[in-house]
């Protein structure tokens, strides 16, 4: 990921279209309908994803875990991979 994110970053363009998108978009009166077990999880210091979004997705979705990963923002799945994917592997395993 790191390999594709700094050979092919992101565009103004593709931040303006993603922009777009969230703003017209929305699914939150759907998640309750989502049946399997479910793992969010939010770092902490997320600009893009704040943690009270995650919050409330987390109330809407019946049978979901919230996990809060402190001191990361956004691109966490980067920089605390090895801790994200611990996360992961036991959600798996305790499911």
């Amino acid at each position: 990921m790191i390999k594709i994110i700094t050979t092919n970053p992101f565009t103004k363009n593709d931040i303006i279209n993603n922009t777009n998108a969230l703003r017209s978009h929305s699914t939150l009166d759907k998640l309750n309908k989502i049946e399997a077990n479910t793992l969010l999880i939010s770092p902490s210091h997320d600009r893009l994803f704040p943690s009270s979004i995650m919050e409330i997705m987390q109330n809407k979705i019946p049978n979901s875990k919230l996990v809060f990963i402190k001191n990361a923002g956004h691109f966490a799945i980067i920089t605390r991979a090895p801790e994200l994917n611990d996360v992961i592997i036991k959600f798996l395993r305790d499911s």
